[in-house]
């Protein structure tokens, strides 16, 4: 599948939370890819380490209906232009939008 850059530490490094996946409509199950990258070409292998998975279930587009959100605690520090990439396992029809929190420090 496609990966997505979803936070790039800053100069001095970063503290990220959590990760949030909302469905934007209806989608086939698929799973979620959370990687940490050092900073170099994601397609270098050894540039990546895969941290996280999750499992995102089918969902159907409602209009009386909320979406859950898929919460991926993340609890820890990133150095310095690191990057947290995610790709979703499966092609699914509307997508999903994925939310970091946490920033970068600043001197």
């Amino acid at each position: 599948g496609t990966v997505a850059t979803v936070f790039t530490a800053g100069a001095d490094g970063a503290y990220v939370q959590k990760l949030v996946a909302r469905s934007t409509g209806t989608n086939v199950a698929t799973v979620l890819r959370l990687f940490i990258n050092n900073g170099g070409s994601n397609a270098v292998a050894a540039n990546n380490s895969l941290i996280n998975e999750m499992t995102l279930p089918a969902t159907t587009l409602s209009e009386s209906a909320a979406q859950p959100p898929y919460e991926l605690p993340l609890n820890f520090a990133l150095p310095a232009g690191y990057k947290l990439l995610c790709t979703i396992g499966t092609t699914v029809a509307a997508g999903y939008e994925m939310t970091i929190f946490g920033g970068s420090y600043t001197e």
